[in-house]
């Protein structure tokens, strides 16, 4: 009996095995088969530490058919580095409900689901983001942009960086963004006093984001920068040490103060984030608008504006097909009958016949050929 089981438990895995199998091998990779239509980088010359764009179409071919499980695996190149959340965890970038896009420092992988199986004709296209490095000093290179497949790309120049230059003096103030935070985010920085001037009052900066963003409140970061060193406060930290204040507006907007006797001899970089909003994944960039006063010590009050673009390097990925054409069957038309018992037949009203005169004589009268007895 205990043989039996155990042979029947060996058949049993063996059976399940035999189908996982069998699964895994159905699906199929789609970097070598005419399936990817164009790559299309946003810029063909990059220096070390640029950031960039590549948009990928694909399609399914006569003798393509998109089936659950099936993968697009794109290669980067060494030089180039995706723009993943972290080391160990992916970027994802979501393909209209019918698969994933991963994007890995080294690749990038697109999943399709089972939603394709009932769809012909699938088409689309995702955008994902790159850091161009370990481009040595003064070297300019060619890199193949097809990423492993099929399809023929143009190779892009990528420049290390020129050594030997003399820095010269920064601005007082900047603006600048990125998406190299966490997943959905903008990060912003505003940078002032940047050559640890002497000033003649406060500094203020006055900010607001444009659309598709919300900003995050409880995000700010100041690093300070003076001759007791570096470091970096919270909001309430920044608050409570006297460096300043913050006051929120309405539409992502706020006012940053920055106390003279606080300020002066010191460099400020802050640091906010800003979620990006369902229509804002579709936007191509993202704005943000501030404006600064202050004023060096014995010199003319200045006001200045500035506005900082950060394009969208994760733009939401899209893909669509037809319904699938299948073949309806004609419906047979069932004759139907009333039901009629509920009705009632109508009966035709007769009057009894009345007998006749002659045959009711007949009737009481005997025959006379009867003979009597």
């Amino acid at each position: 009996m205990l043989k039996k089981l155990s042979w029947c438990v060996v058949m049993f895995v063996g059976f399940l095995g035999l189908v996982g199998f069998s699964e895994q091998s159905l699906a199929a990779e789609l970097n070598s088969g005419g399936f990817v239509d164009s790559i299309h980088f946003d810029k063909t010359e990059l220096s070390d530490g640029e950031l960039t764009s590549i948009r990928v179409n694909f399609s399914e071919k006569s003798d393509t058919k998109l089936k659950a499980g099936d993968t697009l695996t794109l290669t980067l190149p060494k030089e180039l580095e995706g723009l993943a959340d972290s080391d160990s965890v992916p970027r994802e970038i979501n393909l209209n409900g019918l698969g994933i896009v991963r994007v890995y420092k080294d690749k990038v992988i697109a999943t399709f689901n089972e939603k394709v199986d009932q769809l012909d004709r699938v088409r689309g296209e995702f955008t994902f983001g790159v850091r161009v490095k370990n481009v040595a000093e003064n070297t300019v290179k060619e890199i193949p942009a097809n990423l492993g497949t099929s399809i023929t790309v143009p190779n892009i120049v990528i420049k290390g960086h020129t050594g030997g230059g003399v820095e010269g003096e920064k601005p007082f103030f900047y603006k600048t963004g990125d998406l190299l935070g966490k997943s959905g985010q903008i990060r912003w920085f505003l940078n002032a006093n940047l050559n640890k001037s002497e000033l003649g009052n406060d500094i203020v900066l006055t900010d607001k984001s444009g659309g598709g963003q919300v900003l995050n409140k409880d995000s700010f970061m100041f690093t300070i920068d003076n001759y007791l060193g570096q470091s970096t406060l919270s909001l309430e930290e920044f608050e409570n040490q006297r460096y300043g204040t913050v006051e929120f507006g309405a539409d992502n907007a706020f006012v940053i103060r920055l106390y003279r006797e606080k300020a002066r001899l010191t460099s400020f970089s802050i640091m906010y984030t800003a979620t990006i909003t369902e229509a804002g994944k579709k936007q191509a960039n993202f704005t943000n608008d501030c404006q600064i006063e202050y004023q060096l010590y014995y010199e003319k009050a200045i006001n200045e504006v500035a506005t900082h673009q950060v394009k969208n390097i994760f733009l939401d990925g899209n893909a669509t097909g037809d319904e699938n054409e299948q073949i309806k069957e004609p419906i047979e038309q069932e004759e139907i009958i009333e039901d009629e018992s509920g009705q009632l037949e109508e009966i035709t009203s007769f009057d009894p016949e009345q007998p006749k005169e002659s045959q009711e004589e007949e009737l009481n009268t005997a025959k006379e050929e009867q003979p009597e007895i």
